[in-house]
């Protein structure tokens, strides 16, 4: 019961009865610095790496990087990079597209027309 007395974050263990010494090297003191030790090696910087970011309202000067392809096939142009999402229009194969990005789905624009297509139907 003697031990719950005192905290035990504030003083060693040990010490308490005499000749009893604790367990700190001598001259040592116990106190926490709440900064970085001096010989600590510092943390690597992550590199900074370009995003490409398409908005759908932006035109192909505000997007940066487009160019231009052909559709394939014919294809129902989407509002969103999914089968679920709603249609926008459809491209006829042979149709010359604005490309902005392509990953499994390619984001092009046509007229006045803009919206997502699936790569496969993307000549690029």
């Amino acid at each position: 019961a003697a031990d719950f007395a005192r905290p035990a974050f504030l003083e060693p263990v040990g010490g308490d009865e005499p000749g009893d010494e604790a367990s700190l090297p001598e001259g040592a003191t116990q106190t926490v610095s709440d900064t970085a030790p001096t010989g600590a090696a510092p943390l690597p910087k992550a590199k900074p790496r370009a995003v490409a970011v398409a908005s759908s309202d932006a035109g192909p000067a505000a997007a940066g990087e487009s160019r231009t392809a052909r559709i394939r096939s014919d294809v129902t142009l989407r509002s969103g990079p999914k089968r679920s999402a709603s249609i926008v229009g459809t491209l006829s194969e042979g149709t010359k597209v604005t490309l902005y990005s392509c990953k499994s789905w390619c984001e092009v624009s046509s007229g006045d027309k803009r919206g997502f297509v699936y790569k496969a139907a993307v000549a690029q």
